[in-house]
Formats: structure tokens, C-alpha cells, sequence
């Protein structure tokens, strides 16, 4: 592993407890379990020999941020070029001297790393790979074993509380390892070394009234939205065996951020035939859903020592819908008899992922609010008018269904969704609210008046 460095996020002593992993002060959740890292992988001996020069790089340098040289501090090019040539093979804040990683000549670490010196005639070049690479504990660890140590509950290996929050976090410099081990081996043997899983399938969702139809194919709906293509239609891009097996359904809920659960297979050994269809009815009205397909193969083509006879799935990435959420919803009423608020109360502490410190929210970009504020008012008719009201009278807010505003407000739905921003674009504060609604159906009839409350606890 020449020149390989890597950093994590270590103890900021400025709370009042143990900041590594920045566990959420409202969950416990790790926040960043993470090692980034990057290093070399080949470097030309010379810009006529491409050969790997091991001795390369020449320069490995840790710096302080404080004390790198820069054109921007006025340092002189001397300065600069002294620095890239010392030949220094730093190995990093853990034999500097430091007494802590919140000392701040370490904070804010950057690197400094320099090859040569070589000799390159005008209009000839020379070859340097270089690769990134990030190792983590599971996204589920992060939050189980978080959960633990905010209750004080955890233990691992024979230690406890912050020791073993320590430890654990710590295992992802192993998955760092293994990733960089690799890229060395991807490199060693070429691209072709790595297994190829089957393309990835386009993917249609569907939200609609207590379910989320999902629909996957290859190539593209005609005008009568029939499909082609609905298993993958090339072979193994190496040997040209197909060698095809299946489908999985991942999903997240809240946010596609949020751990993904597998939650349908068919082929394999699943026993269920191939389809390109699923329907996912183990929904709640309201809540946001995120998906993806992926392909897999048999593996009986993966030769590879990564990982011999493994079956290979296609990218997690590719037909993900990050943008916008799929939400079940139920179908317009004809009438104004059901009409309520969920949750009631609302309160802010009672959430799975949340919590109530403002840099643990999740800001949706599409609608400008925290997802962790909404609440939704269902059994609505097709049109509505919903004005919001404080116990002295006080007009809070006046919303339309649908919400032409909200990209989120699905038209002929029985529910609209509120993030409990007022009309001036305050968030409301606890109390007990009441809420008018006036509603008419799909052909503009006028259905009547809904009155009710609600509670607001933070």
C-alpha cells in the first residue's frame, strides 16, 4: 500500500462526551463511522520506461492545514518546490508527536504527495493511478449499535460504553483494507478480473391507495405502454454465457439515505418464477418510500478470486429513485365525515431516526422543510381548502388540496401533507391547533364543512 493515507473522525473534545464516529446526540446514531482514504497504484519509472517505479511516491508528507504552503499565503515557488522534493515518508498524526487528534496542529489533516523527479522532453508524458477508497461499519450497525450506546446498553469484544463504540467504528479501517486490497488486485489483473453482474432494468413505481406497484423491463414502453425485454437481453460480458438468474426489490423508508431492506426475490433459488412486476402492499398511507431493482446472475461465470462462484448483482445506484418518494395514498372521499390528523399529537421526540437538535433534520429539497415535521390530514375529497387556527383564533396557515406548490400533494388523494410552516414561514411551536375544511368532489360540487384539533408537542 504505497502512500496510502487515510483519516476518520476522532474525539473534538469540545463535548461532553466521546465525539468519535459523531454519534447523533438525539438517536446515538454514528453519523461518521467512516475511514476515506487514497493511495497509489502505479507510477511510470521514467516517461520511455513504463514499468512500475516502486520507489515512487517520492514524497509522502502530512501537513497541518495551518502550516501548508500556498500561492494564496504568498509563499515563494522555492518554498513549494522544497516541499514536493523533501522526500519525506511521513507516516501521519500517530508518529508525529501530537498528544491528540484535537490538537490543532492536526486538525483539518491534508497530504502532501509528490513523484519524480523525472525528466519529461516537451510533448511526452508520464502514467501515475492513483485510487480512492472509503471503508464503514453497515449503515444497520451504525444505528443498532448507536441506539446502544445512548442507552448505555452496549457491549462488544469484552468492552463497553464508549470503549466499545471505539472498537466497533474502528472495524471499518478493515473494510478499508479489503477495498484497497481490491483495487491493488483490479489493477494487478486488469477490469476484466472483476465480475460482471447483469445490466441493470429500468424501473416505473407507482404509488397509489394502500399499495406501491413497481415494474422493471429493458429498453423502452411503446405508445400503448407495452414492454420489451424484460429479462436482461446480453450475456455475460465476459465469456458471452448467459447466465442470468433473477430480480431483487430493495427498499427504504423516509429517505433513500436510509438503511435498504430486501423485500422480494424471484429466480434463483427463491421459488418464485421470473417476473418484472411487484407489488408492495406492506405500506402505510403517507410515508415515503424509496426503491431499486437489481439483476443477478448465477454466478457459475465468475472465475475471479474476489469472489469465485459468487453471484453478482447489477448496480444498487442505477434505478434508485433518490428524488422524489414514493407515497401510498388513499383515493378521494365523497364526502366530509372522515376527516383527522396523523399523528395526534404529533410529538417531536417520538420519532425512530429523527430527533429535535436542528443538525440531525433532513431538509427536503423539493419542498424546502424537515421530513420529521410532517403530518398529514386524510379522508379529504377530491378539492380542499384546510385553514389552520390557534386556540385565540389566530389564522396559522391556509392550505390547498391539491397543493400546487408541493410536488409531494398528489391530486384525487384523500390525504395532503403539512410540515407545520405557517403562512409566514415560522415553524409552529407546541399547542393545541384547530383546523377548518371546507371540500367539494372531482366535478367541483361542493361536499360541505370539517372542523377538528390537533396537538403539537417539541
Amino acid at each position: 500500500m504505497r502512500g496510502f493515507w487515510y483519516v476518520y473522525d476522532g474525539d473534538n473534545h469540545r463535548k461532553a462526551f466521546d465525539d468519535i464516529g459523531d454519534p447523533s446526540e438525539a438517536t446515538g446514531e454514528f453519523l461518521a463511522p467512516q475511514y476515506p482514504a487514497f493511495g497509489l497504484l502505479y507510477a511510470d519509472a521514467a516517461f520511455d520506461d513504463h514499468t512500475d517505479d516502486p520507489g515512487q511516491p517520492y514524497t509522502v508528507n502530512f501537513w497541518p492545514r495551518a502550516q501548508v504552503h500556498s500561492h494564496t499565503k504568498g509563499d515563494a515557488d522555492q518554498t513549494l518546490y522544497f516541499d514536493l522534493s523533501s522526500g519525506i515518508q511521513s507516516r501521519g498524526s500517530d508518529m508525529e508527536g501530537y498528544s491528540e487528534p484535537w490538537d490543532p496542529q492536526v486538525q483539518r489533516p491534508q497530504l502532501l504527495m509528490a513523484f519524480g523527479p523525472y525528466n519529461i522532453p516537451f510533448r511526452k508524458s508520464i502514467h501515475i493511478v492513483l485510487y480512492e477508497a472509503v471503508g464503514s461499519i453497515d449503515r444497520r450497525f451504525a444505528l443498532e449499535y448507536g441506539k446502544s450506546w445512548k442507552n448505555n446498553s452496549l457491549e462488544w469484544n469484552g468492552l463497553q460504553g464508549d470503549a466499545a463504540k471505539d472498537s466497533i467504528i474502528a472495524t471499518g479501517r478493515d473494510s478499508l483494507y479489503q477495498i484497497v486490497r481490491r483495487a491493488e488486485y483490479t489493477w494487478t489483473h486488469g477490469i476484466d478480473s472483476v465480475p460482471d453482474g447483469p445490466e441493470s432494468p429500468n424501473l416505473r413505481i407507482n404509488a397509489g391507495p394502500g399499495k406501491v406497484d413497481l415494474e422493471w423491463y429493458y429498453g423502452n414502453y411503446d405508445a400503448i405502454g407495452q414492454t420489451h425485454d424484460v429479462t436482461p437481453p446480453n450475456p455475460d460480458v465476459d465469456t458471452g454465457v448467459y447466465d442470468f438468474a433473477g430480480y431483487r426489490v430493495y427498499r427504504a423508508e423516509e429517505s433513500y439515505t436510509n438503511e435498504y431492506h430486501k423485500i422480494f426475490e424471484c429466480g434463483g433459488y427463491s421459488g418464485i418464477p421470473i417476473t418484472n412486476k411487484y407489488t408492495d402492499r406492506d405500506v402505510r398511507r403517507g410515508q415515503s418510500y424509496y426503491y431499486y431493482v437489481t439483476a443477478f446472475d448465477d454466478g457459475t461465470q465468475n472465475t475471479s478470486e474476489l469472489f469465485p462462484g459468487v453471484a453478482t448483482e447489477s448496480s444498487h445506484f442505477s434505478n434508485r429513485n433518490y428524488q422524489f418518494a414514493a407515497i401510498p395514498f388513499e383515493g378521494a372521499r365523497t364526502d366530509m365525515d372522515s376527516i383527522y390528523v396523523v399523528p395526534n399529537p404529533f410529538h417531536a421526540q417520538g420519532l425512530v431516526y429523527g430527533g429535535t437538535l436542528e443538525e440531525d433534520y433532513v431538509i427536503e429539497p423539493d419542498i424546502g422543510a424537515r421530513i420529521e415535521d410532517r403530518i398529514s390530514f386524510v379522508g379529504l375529497p377530491a378539492k380542499a381548502k384546510i385553514k389552520i387556527f390557534t386556540t385565540h383564533g389566530d389564522l396559522v396557515a391556509t392550505l390547498e388540496h391539491p397543493d400546487p406548490n408541493n410536488p409531494r400533494s398528489v391530486p384525487e388523494s384523500a390525504d395532503e401533507m403539512w410540515f407545520q410552516i405557517t403562512d409566514s414561514w415560522q415553524t409552529i411551536k407546541s399547542g393545541v391547533y384547530f383546523y377548518f375544511v371546507e371540500g367539494w368532489d372531482l366535478n367541483g360540487k361542493y361536499l360541505g364543512t370539517a372542523t377538528g384539533k390537533f396537538v403539537v408537542i417539541r
